[in-house]
């Protein structure tokens, strides 16, 4: 009996015990603060504005970032002071961690100082959250801020959110040519097929800029139907709008575009001579002239010029080495070689002298 009593209370505990040993294994296994984590989270409560914001810049450092700390950068975006709230905005976006969505996209709509919400919606962009688009689109329908909107509508392009098409359709004309250029980057990047025919009318605005974005978008959503329109700004008087439509063409699987695109490159501006490159890539379409231009801007001192020729050269499977020693092994071919030597008549042999009769040898005198 006292054996059985003695089990019991062994297996109790056992039992009891359980509890402690999974917290402690979870003690080990969750690492621990880091000091300077702990200070920076100490004096985002100091009386110091200035110490504030640098302990809210310094939590979305790489050395001192801890999920830990991200209540505590929360509750700074409510802070009276606009650096204080800018730079624990800028720092939860440096966890791209969805959980904070919420109280960020909360804080944008209560927010009234541009630069804050610039650093809000620049967190939203690094997050990537889809639920951010619902709110983002309240707030961009009042908002009043140019850079607040333009960063908002990269958010839109990025999250390709088709949500806001018909919000970016709308801004295609706006008064500002910086708001319709972000606009068209935007719809291209989210493909939707609905805003082409407002995209096709923003072809004839006037900024060249604008042209350039709207054009670059229509290439992008890829819908066959635009290829007439888009064939009419081959004719543009900008170098540049000519090669984004014949890069956009190329895209489109039509490459009316390739004998402007090459004449382009010899031109004297490196933005139009890059647009050039980048069209032949896209155009698709290999000839001894795309393969001459492109190897010869591949040499080019400009760097940004060489690599355009570089992805240019990829696309198209274009090797520049082999197309190098190619064009080197046909030089050589076509140098003229050189004539032989014409033979000259050999120069008579020189016949040895006659040879002199020894003079008589002189018999010595007798004694």
């Amino acid at each position: 009996m006292k054996l059985k009593q003695l089990c019991i209370l062994v297996l109790f505990g056992f039992l009891f015990s359980l509890p402690c040993i999974t917290l402690s294994v979870n003690a080990q296994s969750e690492p621990a603060m880091n000091d300077g984590v702990k200070a920076a989270i100490k004096e985002l409560k100091s009386e110091d504005s200035n110490v504030r914001a640098a302990a809210a810049a310094k939590l979305g450092e790489r050395q001192f970032m801890d999920k830990k700390a991200l209540s505590y950068l929360i509750n700074a975006l409510q802070d009276k002071e606009a650096i204080v709230r800018g730079n624990a905005a800028d720092s939860i976006g440096n966890y791209r961690d969805k959980s904070t969505t919420i109280a960020l996209v909360d804080t944008l709509k209560k927010e009234n100082e541009p630069y804050v919400k610039t650093s809000i919606i620049t967190a939203l962009n690094y997050i990537r959250d889809e639920q951010s688009v619902k709110p983002l689109l309240d707030v961009f329908s009042v908002e009043k801020e140019e850079n607040v909107k333009l960063n908002i509508m990269q958010v839109f392009g990025n999250l390709r959110a088709s949500l806001a098409v018909d919000a970016l359709v709308k801004s295609l004309n706006d008064k500002s040519a910086r708001i319709k250029e972000s606009a068209a980057r935007a719809l291209g990047s989210i493909g939707d097929s609905k805003a082409v025919t407002s995209l096709k009318k923003a072809l004839k605005d006037k900024d060249i800029n604008v042209q350039i974005n709207v054009i670059e978008a229509l290439g992008k959503i890829g819908d066959a139907t635009v290829v007439k329109d888009v064939s009419t700004m081959l004719v543009s008087v900008d170098a540049r709008v000519r090669c984004v439509a014949a890069s956009a063409l190329g895209k489109l699987g039509n490459s009316d575009g390739l004998e402007i695109t090459l004449k382009e490159i010899g031109n004297t501006d490196i933005k139009v001579r890059r647009a050039a490159l980048e069209a032949l890539g896209n155009i698709g379409k290999i000839t001894d002239n795309v393969v001459q231009a492109i190897l010869k801007a591949s040499k080019d001192a400009d760097m940004g010029l060489k690599r355009s020729a570089e992805t240019a050269a990829v696309k198209l499977g274009i090797n520049l080495e082999e197309e190098q020693t190619k064009l080197q092994k046909e030089a050589i071919k076509a140098q003229p070689k050189p004539k032989p030597a014409a033979k000259t008549q050999a120069s008579q042999a020189v016949k040895p002298a006659a040879k002199t009769q020894a003079s008589p040898a002189v018999k010595p005198q007798g004694k």
